[in-house]
């Protein structure tokens, strides 16, 4: 009822997207922390910079060569008289990302750190969900977002926080 065609008609297989990311989240902030205690922080950070520049220009090319081999969303045109400086944002979110996860991590250990990240994640979700997509906040959403904080509360209650990761 509350829910846009886009998403109601969605695969089932497309939840594997964001749980290979959450994955990889993991070890993305995991093996920069050990990469800062090995050259630094910012040497790491910059490292995951280049590496993305690479990928990005790599992607950019291949979708360029071959848009119709892309979903629509990725074939969009960048016209430069349409640029805002919001369109910065999501580099800084993702600087920010790159470089507060593992340094987080050394203070909290990896399982606190992603707890909090799961926990502002269900709520801000919940928000731009109702705010920016005009989704309805219904008991059943606000019950399964406080089952999942819960759950991800519960799975690190008491453990000692860990600066090996």
């Amino acid at each position: 009822p509350g829910v846009p065609p886009m998403i109601a008609s969605a695969s089932p297989w497309f939840i594997l997207v964001p749980l290979l990311v959450g994955a990889l989240t993991v070890f993305q902030g995991t093996l920069n922390r050990h990469l800062g205690g090995v050259m630094g922080l910012a040497s790491a950070v910059l490292l995951n910079a280049f590496a993305v520049t690479v990928l990005a220009i790599g992607l950019y090319a291949a979708v360029r060569l071959a848009p119709e081999s892309f979903p629509p969303l990725f074939r969009g045109a960048y016209r430069p008289g349409t640029f805002k400086a919001w369109m910065l944002l999501p580099g800084l979110f993702g600087f920010l990302i790159i470089a507060g996860i593992p340094w987080a991590i050394g203070h909290l250990g990896a399982a606190r750190v992603f707890v909090a990240i799961v926990v502002a994640q269900i709520v801000v979700s919940l928000l731009w969900d109702t705010l920016a997509g005009g989704v309805p906040i219904t008991w059943q959403r606000v019950a399964g977002a406080g089952l999942a904080m819960a759950g991800v509360l519960l799975a690190s209650f008491g453990s000692p926080a860990s600066t090996s990761g």
